[in-house]
């Protein structure tokens, strides 16, 4: 969350509206592509397998919850209604911590100072999802898809537009 705020303020003190206009398109759709993906392929991250992280109970010891219950349920097709007012993280393919470490470095890319801190910062970010056990390997590399396909489709909407509004000033002008 924190990175997100960097991006609007970093943005707006640089005067780099058209960047932050990118991100927040690639960030719906990022998330959007993310959630329909992570819909079709439910899978569960490695902490059920390292960490011994209880299949049957949603709230957890220290207050934490688990979402594997959820996810044996759709799985097994026991659980037929979804509670919208207490849905858990549910996407472990593909990785949205990836894909939106990539959308940050790519939205501020422009601005220099920050390439120092973000780069490195953002690696870290990719590099712990597996060592923590929140992802696999092959989590990143769908998360890194879901970015290139998020910058990919944001720069073709830009780009549709920009023709549609030209080519409504060539009619306007007769």
């Amino acid at each position: 969350m924190k990175q997100n705020i960097l991006v609007l303020v970093a943005a707006i003190l640089t005067w780099r509206l058209d960047r932050l206009r990118l991100y927040i398109i690639a960030f719906a759709v990022a998330v959007t592509a993310t959630a329909i993906i992570g819909g079709c392929i439910p899978a569960a991250n490695a902490m059920i397998y390292l960490d011994g992280v209880s299949k049957e109970f949603s709230t957890l010891p220290e207050g934490g919850h688990s979402y594997f219950p959820v996810l044996d349920g759709l799985r097994n097709g026991t659980l037929r209604v979804i509670d919208f007012r207490s849905v858990e993280g549910l996407i472990s393919f593909p990785s949205f911590h990836t894909a939106n470490a990539i959308l940050f470095v790519w939205a501020l890319w422009p601005i220099r100072i920050l390439r120092l801190v973000l780069v490195p910062l953002n690696l870290l970010l990719i590099a712990g999802t597996p060592l923590c056990g929140a992802h696999y390997a092959v989590d990143i590399v769908g998360g890194l898809a879901v970015a290139c396909g998020a910058v990919a489709a944001t720069n073709w909407l830009i780009h549709a537009r920009r023709i549609e509004h030209q080519e409504r000033l060539l009619l306007a002008q007769g």
